[in-house]
């Protein structure tokens, strides 16, 4: 599921020169919104397996900014490989824009809250870039980073192989913390309640057995941090 250090290297390195062969297909347009700049670029996957979106409709959706005080309402897709938001006034038009990147502009759709933030990925490097919040308790916010695995297309080297398409596949990993301090966490049934006060974890014991929460999918967590902020 996840990626090893090493492995990651070669990705990163590949990826990028992938991109860089990639040209402009769309041209840049400025609005006057300042919390939003058109998408320059588009790459081309049609040959790939897989999609590099979390999902491939455009969802309604508002966008806050904190900075100006300006909200917008408008679909939006999460593309997940890019790790960008496209932005369209209505599911029909034609223009197609991209989320300017920052820590004061985040997103909600879907009962989902997306967030630009400072956090340690699984290679332990410091990076930025959006995290879904699953939700926040009293020493812990808790976030989901989804990624993609890119694997790029391989051409037969005998005629016994045949050629293989490029593949996109689903990645995701569970993160902790608050501010600046957000790093990776093994997140499960067994230890899920190392992540609450001691006082309450009686409680949310009895609240997991009850719901028959597994902690195989976010939602699970969404569920169980509402209930401690019931308490």
């Amino acid at each position: 599921m996840f990626f090893k250090v090493n492995e990651l290297m070669v990705f990163t390195f590949i990826t990028m020169f992938f991109y860089a062969s990639i040209p402009s297909t769309l041209n840049a347009q400025v609005i006057a919104a300042p919390s939003i700049k058109t998408k320059a670029e588009k790459l081309d996957l049609s040959d790939f397996q897989g999609s590099p979106y979390l999902k491939e409709e455009y969802q309604q959706a508002m966008i806050y900014d904190a900075i100006t005080g300006q909200n917008r309402n408008a679909f939006i897709r999460y593309n997940v490989l890019d790790d960008v938001f496209e932005i369209k006034s209505s599911k029909t038009a034609n223009v197609v824009e991209e989320l300017k990147k920052s820590y004061e502009i985040h997103v909600e759709f879907d009962n989902r809250k997306f967030y630009y933030r400072n956090y340690t990925d699984e290679g332990e490097k410091a990076v930025t870039g959006y995290l879904e919040q699953l939700g926040t308790s009293e020493n812990n916010d808790f976030y989901i980073k989804y990624a993609k695995e890119l694997r790029m297309p391989q051409k037969a080297q005998t005629s016994l192989e045949q050629d293989r398409p490029g593949k996109i596949r689903d990645q995701s990993y569970y993160l902790t913390g608050t501010g600046n301090a957000i790093k990776p966490s093994d997140i499960d049934k067994r230890n899920i309640l190392n992540f609450f006060p001691k006082a309450q974890k009686a409680k949310l014991k009895e609240y997991i057995k009850e719901q028959r929460l597994k902690f195989r999918d976010a939602e699970d967590i969404k569920k169980l941090v509402v209930y401690f902020n019931s308490l």
